[in-house]
């Protein structure tokens, strides 16, 4: 059995208030990515996209403020949250790949320069790194770090995995088909030990776009990377 409990724009507190209220306690695998949109996400993307430099700088420089000092907590309260919920769980936390391929801006709309796309792209790693070190202080818990797997798949690549700015508005900044089978393929990995078939959506996807990981960590099922408003 599977459970869909991805929203839009989904924050830890999206979670804590509704996305585990039915939560079985017998689920034995539980995979989710949270912590983005607490940080600001789509706000210091429009910023960079659409001010100057000096702006998308100092946006970026708040959004690490707040991941340092405010994030840890509140993933601490969603994973605990978790366990309580769902004692035997393993809990698959998949992180973010880092957006910018550091090329030429590609996009109809602004411009990510490369020195933006570089604060960007440093913004990443520190969630990353944040998350990462949050998750090791959780039994059960695994992180799954995916920007590897994405390196040359940035907006702007020869071969993006994340979408650009030229589609629609709402899968902008976010994985596209590619992209969800790159998250498929890690987190399917960690899915062989559990046994379970589990669903992995980045928060925001909708249920028609859902990755299946079947039993054996087998990639069942790959939809397209978009985002709908709740």
């Amino acid at each position: 059995m599977t459970s869909f409990r991805a929203c839009a724009g989904a924050t830890t507190g999206t979670v804590l208030d509704g996305q585990l209220a039915t939560f079985p306690s017998d689920t034995r695998l539980v995979t989710i990515s949270i912590g983005g949109n607490d940080a600001g996400f789509v706000d210091v993307i429009q910023t960079c996209l659409l001010s100057a430099r000096s702006a998308c700088s100092a946006r970026v420089a708040e959004a690490e403020r707040f991941v340092r000092r405010t994030l840890p907590g509140r993933l601490d309260r969603v994973y605990d949250a978790i366990r309580r919920r769902a004692p035997r769980a393993t809990v698959l936390v998949a992180g973010y790949p880092r957006l910018l391929a550091r090329r030429p801006w590609c996009g109809r709309v602004g411009q990510i320069d490369d020195a933006e796309q570089r604060r960007l792209n440093e913004a990443s790693n520190l969630l990353a790194r944040t998350t990462a070190a949050e998750v090791r202080r959780h039994s059960g818990f695994r992180f799954a770090d995916v920007r590897r797997a994405f390196n040359g798949g940035g907006v702007c690549s020869r071969s993006p995995r994340i979408n650009g700015v030229n589609g629609s508005a709402i899968s902008a900044f976010h994985p596209n088909a590619a992209g969800y089978a790159t998250y498929g393929g890690l987190l399917s990995n960690g899915a062989k030990t559990a046994g379970k078939a589990a669903v992995f959506v980045r928060a925001g996807a909708r249920e028609s776009d859902r990755i299946i990981v079947g039993e054996r960590g087998r990639v069942s099922g790959v939809g397209l990377a978009v985002t709908v408003t709740c």
